[in-house]
């Protein structure tokens, strides 16, 4: 799939309801996908998790998600990885900081993935 442009093979399997099973040959690939969204086909988001095991899609539901969070107009002394993360942990547990605001060249605002 170009929108996630794997170095390994991907295969996806339809599954029924509108979930999918893709799997993934390199595990690096897996992780930039798993980590690395917010994911969107038109306008259509992806909800993007992890296999577990009796997955069955016509009792599957969407309990969570991840999401991007931009803080705007966050003073400058704020704008490191350490208190971007406890930002983050108040709204929930943080995935990952956005490699422009972990290197201090962000533009107008910080993105965490919560």
């Amino acid at each position: 799939m170009s929108l996630w442009k794997p170095v390994g093979r991907m295969d996806c399997m339809d599954l029924g309801k509108d979930n999918f099973y893709i799997r993934f040959k390199e595990k690096d690939d897996f992780d930039k996908v798993l980590k690395g969204g917010s994911w969107f086909i038109g306008e259509h988001f992806l909800t993007i998790r992890a296999w577990k095991p009796n997955f069955k899609p016509t009792s599957a539901r969407v309990c969570s998600i991840a999401l991007w969070a931009r803080l705007r107009e966050l003073p400058i002394e704020y704008n490191n990885k350490e208190v971007l993360k406890e930002i983050g942990n108040a709204i929930g547990p943080v995935i990952k900081v956005d490699a422009n605001t972990t290197m201090e060249a962000r533009g107008r605002f910080s993105h965490i993935c919560v």
